[in-house]
């Protein structure tokens, strides 16, 4: 599931989603290659579903496993909703950014 409602068009390196979705199709980006042009998706389990962090990856990625060139394995960083968690750098941005959990209605 998405965090927000919506997301920017653009990764703060000004890069559009559909730019990097197309550098994904035609292989100039390489999921989870070292080192990373595009960092893992941070995902949290909260019960049997799982919540991305960084919706525009997600965006990216989805759009991506929808061509015959994915092989069906994005990179992530799985967090479990824990009081480790609720203190950790990944959870603050998580509050930042949250405008509204889809699937949690």
């Amino acid at each position: 599931f998405y965090s927000q409602a919506g997301c920017s068009n653009t990764f703060t390196n000004g890069r559009s989603l559909e730019e990097t979705i197309t550098a994904l199709r035609t292989g100039k980006i390489i999921p989870d290659c070292i080192p990373p042009i595009i960092p893992r998706i941070r995902v949290v389990r909260f019960g049997h579903r799982f919540v991305s962090i960084d919706n525009r990856r997600l965006y990216c990625f989805r759009q991506w496993a929808t061509g015959p060139e994915c092989n069906g394995q994005v990179p992530v960083e799985l967090y479990e909703w824990s009081d480790a968690f609720l203190k950790s750098e990944a959870f603050k941005k998580y509050l930042q950014h949250l405008d509204g959990v889809k699937g949690f209605e």
